[in-house]
């Protein structure tokens, strides 16, 4: 899925989002919200106008999902997996679908690769979870 986004005193915004287990997901969502706060988990926002029965069986719990953006020279991936489906039952035309995702919390983001020396995997463990 590919799509376009422009916000206020910003360039262009390039964007894909994907269901990895679900390849057959193809439609543009209404709109995407990322939220990333130090040592909070991301959370990710991805609201659909309008709900068919087909997806709201397939798009549970444990779904994982990709978010790739670009802006200008700038790009970057999201992982997470979906945490709660939110879907108005009301008997209006548009019924709007909400996935709410959740990615890695923030203390498990390091952009800086750490060599580790005559260490087992469990003392890298307890290391970092020291840290």
């Amino acid at each position: 899925m590919a799509g376009k986004a422009v916000g206020k005193f910003r360039n262009a915004t390039k964007y894909r989002l994907s269901f990895p287990t679900l390849p057959g997901l193809t439609v543009q969502p209404l709109s995407v919200e990322l939220i990333q706060k130090q040592e909070n988990h991301d959370v990710m926002i991805i609201e659909y106008a309008s709900t068919s029965n087909y997806w709201f069986k397939r798009l549970k719990t444990g779904i994982p999902v990709q978010f790739w953006w670009e802006q200008g020279s700038r790009n970057k991936s999201w992982v997470g997996y979906i945490s709660t489906v939110s879907k108005k039952s009301a008997g209006q035309q548009e019924r709007p679908l909400k996935l709410y995702c959740v990615g890695s919390s923030f203390k498990f983001k390091n952009n800086k690769p750490r060599v580790f020396k005559s260490k087992t995997i469990p003392e890298v463990v307890a290391v970092l979870a020291k840290e």
